[in-house]
């Protein structure tokens, strides 16, 4: 059986099936049904509600930032002008140390307050022409367009100090250990 699948940036290449297990198999084919579902759905709703359905694909819920998925489509739209116009492009990338050690210690609404914390701080640093997005757990990046490496390297020098001088810890003071 070979079989190739594409919507919406996920790829599926089904042509080595010693590479799938069945579950595998079936777990891309559920993912493509419930894209499709969702495509009918949004549809079949008024545009307003389709807006918000469809923000809620490029929304961190604990943050309110974009996701990766939202970034990646930027940085590609980015990456695109920027070698179209031969300008410069930075990509920053900044993990938050030791946020599993907090969720662990201090319970998981604290951990999201410390990412909220650190959103803020992110967000007040930035230009207001960069792109800030949480990928992961622990981790932020921002799109830098128009920014040489140095540029972007005194902007995460920048950041740094913020988040030294504003440490997350004044939330954790008053939490009880779990």
């Amino acid at each position: 059986f070979s079989r190739t699948a594409k919507v919406q940036g996920v790829d599926a290449n089904f042509d080595q099936a010693d590479h799938f297990s069945r579950t595998s198999v079936n777990n891309v084919l559920l993912l493509l049904r419930f894209q499709v579902g969702l495509m009918l759905i949004v549809q079949r709703v008024r545009p307003a509600t389709r807006h918000v359905l469809v923000e809620a694909e490029v929304r961190d819920p604990v943050t309110g930032l974009p996701n990766e998925r939202y970034l990646l489509l930027r940085l590609e739209e980015e990456t695109a002008r920027a070698h179209r116009d031969e300008r410069p492009l930075t990509l920053a990338v900044r993990d938050i140390n030791g946020l599993a050690a907090i969720n662990e210690q201090y319970g998981r609404d604290c951990g999201d307050e410390v990412l909220r914390h650190v959103a803020a701080v992110v967000q007040t640093t930035k230009r207001a022409s960069d792109i800030l997005a949480r990928l992961t757990d622990d981790e932020f990046a921002v799109i830098l367009p128009e920014c040489t490496r140095e540029g972007g390297q005194a902007f995460v020098s920048r950041l740094e100090e913020r988040l030294a001088r504003e440490p997350a810890r004044a939330l954790l003071s008053d939490r009880p250990s779990h």
